[in-house]
């Protein structure tokens, strides 16, 4: 609301639409505003979108015209907002769409964002940065996307404090995860508190999801192994959290590649 109200007069809100609370400030507060989503209302639409692996190509509507075809080469649902509030911006910039339309085709993601490490065995591995429940589940649902036989998701909590102020959030954060194996916690400087580790996450999780695949393991140097024992062709492995976890997917990719056909 800060923020809105002290645009200048002549000043733009490009807003997500199916966000009600967005939706309503909005309206509230007054200020010109383009608004951008999947559902009905908003005046800048993706329609027909077809997911796949690593991206989706969708139709593009202002005011129930079309406007452009975009193909987007990162994943997830989330991405095709992110790519809705760019085109917002371009168009209201009078900005060529065909030249927007190729620079989003060729955006292909950002470090440990969604990003692949490698393939074998039938097996994909992927790292990526989220260490927020709203990043959980976005990243989680991307995977979603992907025609996998499982998603293994193994996240590293970052902070004492993040992990004991969200740890009811996290525990509902996994619902798109098949199996889930969470380490100790990742400090980042912090100093451990007493009752908080990655198993106060674990705990959660079983609490809202009883009969949930889990593991709990402290040391990442033991997750190499234990999914080498327990994944399956076909699966996709996502590593997440802000720490060193990355190191456990690029491990998993080399001992994969090491292994006979």
């Amino acid at each position: 609301r800060r923020y809105i109200v002290s645009l200048p007069d002549d000043g733009l809100v490009v807003a997500c639409g199916d966000c009600p609370t967005l939706g309503s400030l909005v309206r509230e507060v007054g200020r010109r505003c383009i608004t951008y989503g999947l559902q009905d209302g908003n005046r800048v639409r993706a329609e027909d979108i077809v997911l796949f692996e690593f991206g989706s190509k969708f139709r593009v509507t202002l005011d129930g015209q079309d406007i452009c075809q975009i193909t987007l080469n990162v994943p997830g649902v989330h991405n095709i907002y992110n790519a809705l509030a760019a085109l917002s911006v371009a168009n209201h910039l009078q900005l060529p769409l065909e030249r927007v339309s190729a620079i989003l085709a060729n955006f292909c993601g950002a470090q440990r964002r969604f990003e692949l490490k490698g393939k074998a065995n039938g097996i994909m591995v992927v790292d990526d940065y989220a260490h927020h429940p709203t990043e959980i589940r976005a990243t989680l649902a991307a995977a979603r996307t992907g025609a996998f036989k499982r998603v293994v998701s193994v996240f590293q909590p970052h902070r004492y404090s993040r992990t004991k102020k969200l740890a009811n959030s996290f525990g509902q954060s996994f619902g798109d995860s098949d199996l889930t194996i969470i380490t100790d916690v990742y400090g980042a400087g912090e100093d451990p508190v007493p009752g908080v580790s990655g198993k106060t996450i674990l705990d959660s999780l079983l609490s809202f999801s009883p009969r949930a695949q889990v593991a709990y393991l402290p040391r990442t140097r033991t997750i190499v192994d234990y999914l080498l024992e327990s994944v399956e062709d076909g699966d996709l492995i996502l590593t997440m959290g802000a720490g060193d976890i990355w190191t456990v997917a690029e491990d998993l990719v080399r001992r994969l590649c090491s292994l006979p056909d």
